[in-house]
């Protein structure tokens, strides 16, 4: 039962998360799972609109959190491709824990 109650509670904080928080909250798990095991970067190969459909909100709404997220140094955009390097994971994730 408490694994569904803390189901739900992640559910409705999701649910309440800015398109920018989405967005850096896919990038943290992407992290995670397929950086470059030499390098530690993240080289993300999707385009605006797949990221769109799995943060759920549309791509302009993206466009700009791309955009605000390059612009606070949070990933780096490289031939249209986001990047995420080590140290912009860990400044990533301690902004979304505060």
């Amino acid at each position: 039962m408490s694994t569904l109650t803390s189901e739900s509670v992640n559910h409705r904080k999701y649910m309440f998360m800015s398109c920018k928080e989405r967005l850096m909250k896919y990038l943290l798990e992407s992290y995670a799972c397929k950086k470059e095991i030499n390098t530690c970067i993240l080289r993300l190969n999707k385009t605006q609109m797949e990221l769109s459909d799995r943060v759920g909100f549309n791509v302009r709404s993206v466009q700009r959190s791309i955009a605000a997220l390059e612009k606070e140094n949070l990933i780096t955009l490289e031939s249209g491709k986001i990047t995420v390097s080590q140290e912009q994971f860990v400044k990533m994730r301690e902004y979304l824990e505060e």
